[in-house]
């Protein structure tokens, strides 16, 4: 059982056949007994020996014999009645034994070879005793195999065989259901104290239904929780260090110029540039956080691409051109798309300046837009060194630089693509990263159509 939906419903239904199985089990054992007890029942035997006890010892006599007879045999019923229909013992004689309704019924002999399943009368036997005052009336407590069902015995069976198979149903699959969940509340419970290495034990995650998938998805949940929050520490020491080196660079050059007054355009230029820095870390610290606030709302309008991609494309050429890298753009026309285009643009541009960032002097950057049945693809490729595969998927995460593959002066503080993935995600679309044949970089956008 792979779920689940398959446990409950095959318990149930497990539950439910043996129930009834063993409901017919004790009917047809019953009905059996009831039977045999039948077949032994001799009504000459019987009346020959009230006549003898009614003759040796009178009423008394009798009496003493029909106490015996009482207790010999459940299935066989015998009373000793007078005209009115009352035992001789006291006891209530059902109404199908009274001498009115005996008379009426007739009944005959027992057959000599009776079937099990056929249908019999109650009444045995009907017969007067010496004397006349006493009537001999042995009845059978079941007509057909059917009548065991009326018995108080067969419904005590049936009722206790029920509660064990249900009630062992029930704990069976109650404690299948209640213990996994138990087990990853504790989890949980562990996590939120701050456990980030919480994880549910083993034997949850090897189950094969919508537990062990969910233990399994808390497992990822935990994990990215931790890489998260790993992250944010990275965050915290290398936006500590990203503002302390343009801190201490103003404040150097403000020593400087107290010292050196003459060369104060030297220093204030110096200043600027630090300033600069500390601008744009802060502002893609404060980007980040705005692009992941929850319902965020984009102001779409339909935009041609090729327009879009060549806008890109001039406000990072100066700085291509700086390091005589040439930018090669290849968008058809007519090709438009409803989205944000600041922000569309913002994600273009990080995407180009990482890649100038990271190609070597006289590289070429190709920037290609294509269309298919159901989407559109942008791509950006760059010769630079590429990116270990392992981190090819990480380096869209918040606060993560692969600083020993794209070189230590990686600039920011890991922001970039992560602000460009999330971009890509309010538009629908995807952004991913592979490795080029030969060297470098493919950056790939893909929006649905």
């Amino acid at each position: 059982m792979r779920s689940i939906f398959s446990r409950i419903f095959l318990s149930f239904w497990l539950a439910m056949a043996l129930i009834a199985a063993s409901a017919v089990g004790v009917t047809v054992a019953v009905a059996w007994a009831r039977a045999e007890a039948l077949e032994a029942f001799d009504p000459g035997a019987l009346l020959r020996g009230a006549s003898r006890a009614w003759r040796a010892g009178g009423d008394a006599g009798l009496r003493q014999w029909l106490a015996r007879e009482a207790r010999r045999d459940d299935n066989i019923m015998v009373f000793v009645l007078d005209a009115q229909g009352r035992d001789m013992l006291g006891r209530a004689v059902p109404l199908r034994l009274r001498p009115d309704q005996a008379a009426a019924d007739n009944p005959p002999a027992p057959p000599t070879t009776p079937g099990f399943m056929r249908r019999r009368s109650h009444v045995l036997l009907f017969s007067p005793l010496p004397g006349g005052r006493w009537r001999l009336v042995a009845g059978w407590s079941g007509a057909t195999v059917f009548d065991v069902l009326g018995s108080y015995d067969v419904w005590v069976a049936m009722g206790l065989l029920a509660l064990g198979v249900s009630g062992a149903m029930a704990w069976w699959l109650a404690r299948q259901i209640s213990h996994p969940v138990v087990a990853l509340q504790a989890s949980a419970r562990r996590l939120a104290e701050g456990d980030l290495g919480a994880r549910p034990e083993d034997w949850l995650m090897a189950r094969r239904d919508e537990l062990g998938s969910l233990a399994a998805e808390f497992t990822t949940m935990a994990q990215k929780l931790q890489q998260q929050l790993d992250s944010k520490d990275e965050l915290l020491r290398d936006i500590s260090h990203e503002l302390r080196s343009p801190l201490t660079r103003l404040r150097v050059a403000a020593a400087l110029a107290r010292q050196n007054a003459g060369d104060l355009e030297t220093h204030l230029a110096r200043v600027e540039r630090d300033i600069d820095r500390l601008d744009r870390i802060i502002g893609d610290t404060l980007r980040f956080s705005a692009m992941n606030t929850p319902g965020r709302q984009l102001d779409r309008q339909l935009v041609d691409l090729a327009e879009l991609l060549g806008e890109a494309v001039d406000d990072a050429r100066i700085e291509a051109e700086q390091r005589r890298i040439a930018l090669r753009l290849s968008a058809p026309d007519g090709i438009a798309m409803p989205c944000d285009p600041d922000l569309l643009r913002r994600a273009f541009d990080n995407v180009l300046r990482n890649a100038i960032r990271h190609s070597g002097e006289g590289e070429a950057i190709a920037i290609t837009l294509e269309t298919g049945p159901d989407r559109i693809c942008i791509a950006m490729a760059d010769r630079g060194e590429g990116v270990p595969e392992e981190a090819l998927e990480r380096i869209f995460e918040a606060f993560y630089r692969v600083d020993k593959a794209r070189g230590a002066q990686s600039g920011g503080a890991g922001l970039g693509l992560a602000i460009t993935a999330r971009i890509a995600a309010l538009h629908g679309g995807t952004v991913a990263a592979d490795n080029r044949a030969g060297g470098g970089l493919i950056i790939r956008f893909v929006f649905p159509i």
